[in-house]
């Protein structure tokens, strides 16, 4: 439980110091929904980035390790399937920060992130 509390930290903290600081500073709120949606976004990405990377090298490092003849049997189509869809799906929630979308499109867009995290 405290884990969980503790990674779910910063998504949770920054966007609340954003929203508060402009409410206090009178900034610009668009800047603080910006700041919010992308730590909503970016969030499961680099989590998901960073237990690929440290699985594979885990993996590396115990195969090294091991003194019998055991092997780890890898299913290269799977890999290659998960990590396109990551890309792909990466690249359309990276692309949505940087290009202007009307009201619609990015609630389609959400619909369809959302729903391919569930697909998947």
């Amino acid at each position: 439980m405290l884990a969980a509390v503790g990674t779910t930290l910063p998504e949770t903290i920054i966007p609340v110091i954003a929203i508060l600081g402009v409410a206090f500073t009178g900034g610009d709120p668009q800047l603080a929904g910006e700041i919010s949606i992308s730590l909503i976004l970016g969030a499961p990405f680099l989590l998901a980035t960073l237990g690929i990377f440290m699985i594979g090298a885990l993996m590396l490092g115990f195969k090294r390790r091991r003194r019998h003849d055991v092997s780890v049997d890898i299913d290269e189509a799977a890999v290659r399937g998960d990590v396109g869809f990551f890309i792909i799906f990466f690249a359309v929630a990276g692309a949505s920060g940087v290009v202007k979308l009307p009201l619609w499109a990015k609630i389609a867009l959400v619909v369809i992130l959302v729903g391919a995290n569930v697909f998947h």
